[in-house]
């Protein structure tokens, strides 16, 4: 206990950010469990995240829409690049290795591509969480034969919809893991 003494702001800083962390990769029961019934959690939502009517319900409930920049890529696929179609609020049914991807190829070929904001992607908000990471989510991709694109939002905002095209299209021919 810290009685009588204050925090200085990096400690504050420190704790924030390890809590925000913390927050943002468990669900509140398992903040509460032992360690074992938290392994237990854990096994039941992963076999949960299996199932697809589970998931599309879970969605559903949480509200989850397309994001601007999201919203943005939708209205260049449909020009551009009708094969990719959105995915992210679970709208085709695809949940890969327990992640929705945001947009999947519907040509027939493995390629997915992830639109990854800076903040809600940033070591501050998922800590140790690999799954959230760039590498993680290429990687899990990977691992079930898809190629993955990641885009991320400091880099959409400086390209016109032109270069965006052609940076989705190069991959698309490509079709290997890119950033």
């Amino acid at each position: 206990m810290n009685l009588h003494r204050r925090h200085t702001p990096e400690t504050k800083e420190k704790i924030r950010s390890k809590r925000l962390a913390f927050l943002a990769r468990s669900s509140p029961e398992m903040r509460t469990c032992s360690i074992e019934t938290r392994r237990k959690i854990s096994e039941v939502r992963k076999a949960q995240w299996q199932d697809p009517s589970y998931v599309a319900k879970l969605i559903k409930a949480m509200g989850i829409r397309p994001n601007k920049l999201e919203s943005k890529l939708i209205q260049i696929f449909q020009e551009h690049l009708p094969e990719f179609k959105y995915n992210g609020g679970f709208d085709l049914g695809v949940s890969l290795g327990g992640l929705i991807p945001d947009f999947i190829n519907t040509n027939g070929k493995k390629q997915v591509i992830e639109v990854l904001g800076n903040y809600w992607h940033s070591p501050k908000v998922i800590g140790d969480d690999y799954r959230r990471t760039e590498a993680g989510k290429i990687s899990i991709y990977s691992s079930l034969g898809y190629d993955c694109l990641v885009l991320w939002e400091d880099d959409l905002k400086g390209k016109s919809d032109k270069e965006i095209v052609e940076t989705i299209a190069h991959f698309s021919k490509g079709g290997r893991n890119a950033k």
